[in-house]
């Protein structure tokens, strides 16, 4: 085995989201709730100081951005003589 095919199987040990494992939902009431490795997941940022927000799925992702009661934070940008910074 040559140096480069070791590099390409230690690279894809770490580029598999979540080293393999299920990805689950956070909305309770997600139709689906587990979904195959690697599938995307959205951070919703809790409404109560302290408490941990939570990863989505992106149907749910979609429910709460159609929610009419979800509150939406704008993009803060911030600058500095060296770099550009965007919080979503």
């Amino acid at each position: 085995m040559s140096d480069s095919d070791g590099e390409a199987e230690y690279s894809a040990a770490f580029t598999d989201v979540n080293n393999g494992k299920a990805v689950v939902c956070d909305r309770e009431s997600c139709e689906i709730k587990v979904f195959l490795p690697g599938t995307e997941t959205f951070y919703l940022h809790s409404n109560e100081p302290g408490k941990h927000g939570r990863k989505v799925c992106k149907t749910c992702y979609q429910y709460y951005r159609h929610k009419t009661t979800t509150k939406r934070r704008g993009i803060i940008i911030l600058f500095s003589s060296t770099n550009n910074f965007y919080i979503h």
